[in-house]
C-alpha cells in the first residue's frame, strides 16, 4: 500500500493528516503520535504510540522497506 499526500505547514507549524489516511491507519482523535526524521532529513516518519512501541517500529520498517522496493 502506498499513499501519497502533499500538505503545507500552517502558520502555527501544524500539518493536517487527511481523514482518509487516518481511517486507513486506524488513527483517531486523541491518539498520541511519535515523529522522527531520518539522519539525512529526507523522510519524516509518523507512528501511533501504543503499549507496544517495538511492534510499531517493526511494522513501520516493513512499510518503509516495502515502499522502497515498489519504487525501485
Amino acid at each position: 500500500m502506498t499513499l501519497d499526500y502533499t500538505r503545507k505547514i500552517d502558520e502555527l507549524g501544524r500539518i493536517v493528516i487527511p481523514q482518509s489516511l487516518r481511517q486507513t491507519l486506524g488513527w483517531e482523535m486523541g491518539d498520541t503520535l511519535s515523529l522522527y526524521c531520518t539522519d539525512d532529513a529526507t523522510a519524516l516518519c509518523i507512528m501511533k504510540v501504543d503499549k507496544k512501541p517495538e511492534c510499531i517500529a517493526n511494522t513501520t520498517e516493513k512499510y518503509i522497506a516495502n515502499d522502497i522496493e515498489k519504487r525501485d
